[in-house]
């Protein structure tokens, strides 16, 4: 298995948190966020990592995330300031097409701002469809810290099955967030071809398509995304609330969202 890290933006909704750092060079719970990342991945078993690096890109290297060198490869998103996540993985789409020539066992895609166990890195390896996603069957939960309302900037999230049906919608109906997307996608060898193929067809329109709308195409064009439930235990750092909200969190025994647990199989 490869892993890709999509850390090209400012985070801007961190403000002074990343004035002088990208955002995966922020330290929470005692670790860099790209540390915590490529830890879990590893432990999951990772042969290969890519790191999509944009803002003050020449700081976001192995060694100042507080891992060995050759920890990961890089690749730069030259777009990073008016680009979107799709936008790093377009940029990287040449990589993913040599490392797979390499190993056939598919592709676990990261957001940089998400932190995650290697459990969850795992379900998503052992899912069968071409394309799959993990959710948090426990979002509600988090949200309420974040946004003090659990339907505060919650998006659809609708599957039946296991199959997802619709994702990043504004939601009308309680019923229509059945979890929440976590910024952790899998693509097997097959459903990199069609999620490459959806890729080239957007082109420059990948700027501004954020990944869940690209998976909402992906279903409407009848690509099987599969939905893989978790419970808890991971957070996405995309606001300087979010980072003060998470660190107070941690001094709490038996947070359901601290993302630190690690599986007793590992």
């Amino acid at each position: 298995m490869i892993a890709i890290i999509l850390a090209a933006g400012r985070g801007a909704g961190l403000k002074e948190l990343t004035q002088d750092r990208p955002p995966s060079l922020i330290e929470l719970g005692g670790k860099t966020l790209l540390r915590w990342q490529c830890e879990a991945l590893l432990a999951a078993r990772a042969r290969r990592i890519c790191v999509v690096r944009g803002y003050r890109s020449q700081q976001l290297t192995p060694e100042a995330a507080g891992l060995p060198a050759n920890t990961f490869e890089t690749v730069e998103n030259p777009a990073w300031m008016h680009g979107s996540m799709l936008s790093g993985l377009r940029c990287v789409a040449s990589w993913i097409d040599k490392a797979l020539a390499e190993d056939e066992d598919g592709i676990i895609v990261s957001h940089g701002e998400t932190l995650y166990p290697a459990d969850h890195v795992l379900a998503l390896a052992n899912a069968v469809e071409p394309v799959a996603i993990t959710y948090d069957t426990r979002w509600q939960t988090l949200w309420m810290q974040r946004y003090g309302d659990p339907i505060m900037n919650a998006e659809t999230f609708v599957h039946e099955d296991g199959r997802l049906l619709e994702v990043g919608f504004r939601p009308e109906d309680p019923d229509d967030i059945q979890g929440q997307y976590m910024g952790l996608i899998r693509f097997s060898p097959r459903g990199w071809e069609l999620a490459k193929k959806a890729i080239n067809r957007l082109g420059d329109a990948c700027d501004h398509t954020d990944m869940t709308t690209f998976l909402q195409g992906l279903v409407e064009d009848d690509v099987l995304v599969q939905a893989v439930p978790v419970v808890g235990h991971w957070v996405e750092v995309t606001s300087r609330n979010d980072y003060y909200v998470y660190k107070q969190a941690l001094e709490h025994k038996g947070w359901s969202h601290d993302w630190r647990v690690t599986s007793p199989t590992l």
